[in-house]
């Protein structure tokens, strides 16, 4: 049965044992590294508008330096490595746009792709550093960032993924994808550094994945904000050392540094995943890690959410897992410096309704006033 509670990741938790099949809507946005002296090995396409089409980086150029051409993923030409999509002032893109995409039923990797909005605003449906999709064999998205400095904005009236792999029976890997507004600003329904997904018996990845506020850069998501997504039909689903840091601020419903799901018997596991606060405003909640299966292992381990300003209303967890199976939370750290938290506190946090529960060696530590 499937409930609403505001302390959840995405808003909603499944009460354990699960049933229903989560169908997931997420969309995500890369790191903002960008200028426009950025060197990059693949095409550096950059264009005016408005466009009524999609983007793709390593899309045929229609008119010179004008514009990707719009088509489907599986059709474009040029390699998804390297390339760039940036703006030459305030752009609206009637479609997606991607710093590159591939489509195809053999093995997909696409990687070090760019989208930059610096010094302009770019808009768009949805906006992907890179885009992987393999129907039948594994796909990767790697090393791709979405970025947004110099005052520039980069705004997805859907969502931002810094790097978004899809199989449909294969392993989905995401991995080192980035998210960043560097005295920029990203704005976009729900933002995540890396997100893999997996419909089959197959495995999903989500390591070394970031989002970051720099400076007096903001990230502002009307949904959720995640470093690394990993969701797994029914195998593994894996989420570590991902990160959310903000020296600027952060605004979001929810927080979470990695998010391991799968709806197996399988294992999820968020580790060693970094949320870093010091100002901003979440309306729900803050995970550093959080792992869930339905009736296999669920493990959230050595995670940490260090808060030093901004507002949260509802609870923080260093490590949270859930599962109808065994769920263990261990190692985890809450560290509170300033701030207003009106919600519950937790280094570590295990709860399912049929297996066994642990909660170990968690330490929440505040200081200052």
């Amino acid at each position: 049965m499937k409930v609403l509670r505001e302390d959840s990741p995405t808003g909603w938790r499944e009460r354990v044992p699960l049933r229903a099949v989560l169908v997931l809507a997420l969309a995500f946005l890369a790191l903002a590294l960008a200028s426009r002296t950025v060197a990059v090995a693949g095409q550096d396409a950059e264009f005016s508008g408005p466009i009524s089409h999609n983007i793709y980086g390593n899309g045929a150029l229609a008119k010179g330096y004008d514009a990707p051409i719009s088509g489907d993923p599986s059709t474009l030409t040029l390699p998804p490595i390297g390339n760039a999509v940036r703006a030459a002032g305030d752009v609206t893109v009637g479609g997606d746009i991607y710093g590159a995409a591939l489509a195809s039923a053999s093995t997909v990797s696409v990687e070090d792709n760019l989208v930059i909005a610096d010094d302009w605003t770019l808009d768009g449906g949805s906006i992907f550093g890179g885009y992987a999709n393999s129907s039948l064999l594994d796909a990767t998205a790697a090393g791709n960032r979405v970025s947004s400095a110099n005052d520039g904005v980069a705004r997805a009236s859907n969502s931002i993924f810094g790097g978004n792999a899809y199989s449909g029976t294969g392993d989905a890997r995401a991995n080192g994808n980035q998210v960043v507004a560097d005295d920029g600003a990203i704005f976009a329904n729900n933002v995540a550094g890396g997100f893999a997904l997996t419909y089959g018996a197959c495995d999903a990845q989500a390591d070394g994945n970031r989002i970051a506020a720099v400076k007096s850069g903001a990230v502002t998501s009307d949904g959720s904000i995640f470093g690394g997504y990993a969701y797994s039909g029914t195998g593994d689903a894996r989420a570590n050392g991902n990160q959310v840091v903000a020296d600027g601020a952060i605004f979001a419903k929810n927080v979470t540094g990695g998010y391991a799901l799968t709806y197996g018997a399988n294992a999820a596991s968020a580790a060693d995943n970094h949320v870093e606060i010091s100002g901003g405003a979440i309306d729900r909640s803050i995970f550093g890690g959080y792992a869930m299966s339905i009736s296999g292992a669920a493990t959230a381990d050595n995670n940490r959410v260090e808060i030093s300003g901004g507002e949260i209303s509802l609870g923080i967890y260093g490590g949270s897992a859930t599962s109808g199976g065994v769920a263990s939370a261990a190692n985890n750290l809450v560290s509170i410096s300033g701030g207003e938290i009106r919600g519950n506190i937790y280094g570590g946090f295990a709860e399912g309704a049929l297996g066994s529960l642990y909660a170990r060696d968690n330490r929440v530590d505040v200081s200052g006033t």
